[in-house]
């Protein structure tokens, strides 16, 4: 769209330049023709800038959404790792407090069969987490 309207408009320019140096060279125009060529021209010029300029803030309002989106993404992310931790800690501690309860119990063998099951179930869950 943007390369469009550029090319459109390079044309135009070129052609209002054109134009007026045929009309300088042929030396029928009356001013009032050049008149008008050279407010043409000027108006012309003066859009292109207009235009040119309203595309780049319209880019530039677009990028810092963009960038906005990304934070944005990376903080969901960064809260959900936060809560992620904040589990595995929790269920950790669980764990600890269970095989030290059986190892003031003296119950050695069911904190041994204990920590059997929670390795298994840890390399469990890491084998589904490499699945995904």
């Amino acid at each position: 769209m943007l390369r469009k309207y550029l090319i459109i408009q390079c044309t135009l320019v070129i052609f209002y330049v054109l134009l007026i140096h045929w009309q300088l060279i042929s030396n029928l125009s009356s001013p009032l023709v050049l008149t008008t060529l050279y407010l043409g021209l000027i108006i012309l010029i003066l859009s292109n800038v207009f235009f040119f300029r309203l595309a780049n803030q319209v880019m530039e309002k677009n990028e810092d959404e963009a960038v906005r989106d990304l934070e944005n993404f990376y903080l969901a992310k960064s809260e959900d790792l936060e809560e992620n931790l904040r589990v595995y800690r929790h269920d950790f501690i669980n764990h600890l407090q269970v095989i030290y309860g059986f190892l003031q119990l003296k119950k050695f063998d069911k904190a041994c069969e204990y920590i059997s099951q929670a390795r298994e179930k840890i390399y469990e869950i890491r084998q589904k987490q490499r699945a995904i």
